[in-house]
This record gives structure tokens, C-alpha cells and sequence, in this order.
């Protein structure tokens, strides 16, 4: 039996999602190894500029792997002998709160233009028949000196929640983002938390044996009259 270690017991208090334009010849996770450490920032200028869409609901970022498998059965068992998977699938969930470009942008999959002919007045078209954006994505959070980042190459917004406008709670965007294939990848998940060996790290050492109790021999036998 493996060893208890709270230290493997962790969470994410901190964290941050970040986008960018989804180009076929950049290959994100292609680009060197910059982007594959969590310790150094994405950069945020430039062409290849990453852009954080701020903050995020209490809920958090909700991440959901699955794989879809069909049954492979035969004359001779009662049970299936193998499985064979039909399809894969990674798919994020979160709700932004900050009403910036890279979330309105992201949530319509259009840009922001600037009307012509009126200056500091911009515009979104939201097209009867849309184009469907596609993006890449960078999901970092922290939990004590851990960092970690997981990266889609090729992702879209799949779906989206209603963006309701009161007069007492802030507007929020509800997003659903699947990832896509990228070279027969969905997506890459890095961290500096050491993961070598089974277990993910050294188990706390075992509490010291009690010294042993010196055995304590009885004699009932009878002695000879």
C-alpha cells in the first residue's frame, strides 16, 4: 500500500486563463520550450501575444477529460473482451466576469472595429451566419511554489451562457471551450511540482517503531517435593 502524503493533497487558490488567435502554421506547443515551463510568463506583446481574460467567478475553471469506448464482444464470454475507443474529448468550463475585449471577442468569435466616421465608438458585428472562431488557450494555476499550465493548441467555444443584464449583479460570460485535435494532440499539462517516481514525490516518513517490551517468561511448573 502506497504511503499517505497530505503534501499531494493540493488546490488551485490562484489561477488565470489566457487566449490567443488560433493560427494552422504556428504550431503553439511546436514553439520551443518556453511555453512548456509554467515558471516563466507567456508573453504578452508582440504577434504571438497572449492575452488573460481576467477574473473568473468563485466557481473557478472547471476542466473535463473523457473517453468515449465501445464494447468488443464474443461467442465464447459472457463479458467483453476488449474496449475500442470511439472518441476523445477535453473540454473546459468557466465563467468570466470582466467585460474586456478578449472575453467579449472570445464570447461572440468576432473583434471589436471602430465605427467609421465616429471617433471612440466601436462596434461588434454578430453575423446571422457566423464564422466559428478558433483559438488556443493557456489554463495556469498555483497552489504554494507549484506552477502549472495546461495548454490547448487548438481549441472553440462550443457553447455559451445567457449574459444577463440587472440592475444588482455584474454581467458574466459563461463559456464552454472543447479542445481540438492538434497533430493528434488535444492538449499538454506541465508543472514544476515533482512528478518522478510513483507517487509523485517522496511519502512522509513512517511515525518511529515503541522500543521493544522485554518478554517476560512465566514458570507454572510445579516444584518437585
Amino acid at each position: 500500500m502506497a504511503a499517505n502524503n497530505t503534501s499531494n493533497v493540493r488546490f488551485a487558490p490562484n489561477g488565470r486563463l489566457l487566449v490567443r488567435k488560433y493560427d494552422d502554421r504556428k504550431k503553439v506547443l511546436r514553439a520551443g520550450n518556453d511555453i512548456l515551463d509554467p515558471g516563466k510568463p507567456l508573453p504578452q506583446e508582440g504577434e504571438n501575444a497572449w492575452h488573460e481574460m481576467g477574473w473568473v467567478t468563485a466557481d473557478g475553471v472547471e476542466l473535463t477529460p473523457s473517453i468515449k469506448t465501445s464494447e468488443v464482444e464474443a461467442w465464447q464470454s459472457a463479458t467483453p473482451i476488449i474496449y475500442s475507443v470511439e472518441s476523445a474529448a477535453l473540454q473546459v468550463k468557466a465563467t468570466l466576469m470582466e467585460v474586456n475585449p478578449t472575453v467579449t471577442q472570445t464570447y461572440f468569435g468576432t473583434d471589436w472595429v471602430e465605427i467609421d466616421g465616429l471617433e471612440g465608438v466601436y462596434g461588434l458585428d454578430i453575423k446571422s451566419n457566423p464564422d466559428l472562431s478558433e483559438i488556443v488557450m493557456a489554463i495556469e494555476w498555483e497552489d504554494g511554489k507549484d506552477r502549472n499550465r495546461l495548454i490547448i493548441p487548438h481549441a472553440i467555444v462550443s457553447d455559451r451562457d445567457s449574459i444577463k443584464l440587472t440592475r444588482k449583479d455584474n454581467q458574466e460570460f459563461g463559456l464552454t471551450i472543447d479542445a481540438l485535435d492538434e497533430d493528434g494532440e488535444l492538449a499538454k499539462l506541465v508543472t514544476t511540482k515533482n512528478m518522478s517516481g510513483s507517487g509523485g514525490g517522496k511519502p512522509e516518513p513512517k511515525p518511529g517503531k515503541l522500543p521493544a517490551q522485554p518478554k517476560i517468561k512465566a514458570d507454572f511448573s510445579v516444584g518437585k517435593k
